[in-house]
């Protein structure tokens, strides 16, 4: 639902398939898309470290946790493409947030 949201938001008409190896028309807005997603995959850093204080970590265990996260290179290229992965990975942090909140 998520990325049907950002390709409402980025003027999407639903027509384009996205087949593999086939080349974005213009009227694709494939920019928004892909920062949509990465949004929601940057906020699961925030998400690692709230977590990390609330299990009663200290503030450099925390960071460094994620810091673990930021520079995961998984997670860094996941996130860059118009993928489930970083959805279900942000509301995993937040759920896990909230279980330990």
């Amino acid at each position: 639902m998520l990325i049907g949201l950002g390709e409402y938001l980025s003027g999407h008409n639903g027509t384009f398939t996205y087949a593999s190896g086939s080349v974005y028309p213009d009227y694709v807005n494939y920019v928004f898309q892909r920062s949509f997603v990465a949004v929601i995959g940057a906020l699961i850093v925030p998400f690692a470290y709230r977590t990390c204080r609330f299990l009663g970590f200290g503030r450099p265990a925390a960071t460094m946790a994620a810091a673990f996260v930021l520079f995961d290179n998984a997670l860094c290229v996941m996130s860059r493409f118009i993928l489930l992965d970083p959805i279900l990975f942000c509301f995993t942090a937040m759920s896990l947030l909230g279980y330990s909140g």
